[in-house]
């Protein structure tokens, strides 16, 4: 499960929040200018660090002797070739999402003092929400468990007490037909 918490974190900061997605076809000129805005945020947000980092906190739960394979087959997974796939479309991903006017605003935000603070805060921030959040599911799963477990043994007597009251009638008629 925490593996999978870090993959999450991993894309929720890579991927960012895509609901404000522009109304209408940009010209060529917007898209061009998104493009280009893009680029820079892939540069500033340090997306390929990012990957290299969750990558090495991932290998840190395997045993220790299948760490450094791990990380072998990661460097030889992410290439240079394919980073700069990634980068692609990462740019276009972020160029679609966002207009040029969002993305001059991240660059300006994430590139002050206080973006660059809260950029190397945000793991912390990610990871304690895991933790808090992901706890309370766990807890939340755990009581719904019981919950139908209770349910179904309570449904499994009831069923049970039906089936022991129509034996002894069933009994009293065989043993009446057995008298005639």
């Amino acid at each position: 499960m925490r593996k999978t918490l870090l993959l999450l974190g991993l894309s929720l900061c890579l991927i960012l929040p895509s609901a404000a997605l522009a109304a209408g076809q940009p010209d060529a000129k917007d898209v061009a200018q998104r493009l280009q805005v893009a680029q820079e945020y892939w540069e500033l947000a340090e997306v390929r660090q990012q990957i290299m980092d969750a990558t090495n906190r991932i290998s840190t739960q395997l045993p220790p002797e299948q760490q450094k394979e791990f990380m072998k087959q990661y460097k030889a997974f992410f290439s240079d070739k394919r980073i700069e796939s990634i980068k692609k479309r990462w740019v276009a991903m972020c160029a679609d999402v966002f207009t040029a006017k969002e993305l001059k605003a991240m660059v300006k935000f994430y590139g002050s003092p206080e973006g660059i603070a809260i950029r190397k805060k945000m793991p912390m921030l990610i990871q304690g929400n895991a933790k808090i959040i992901g706890g309370e599911l766990s807890e939340f799963i755990k009581q719904e468990q019981a919950r139908m477990a209770a349910e179904k043994a309570k449904e499994a007597a009831k069923d049970q007490k039906a089936k022991d009251d129509k034996a002894p009638a069933a009994k009293k008629d065989k043993a009446d037909d057995t008298k005639k």
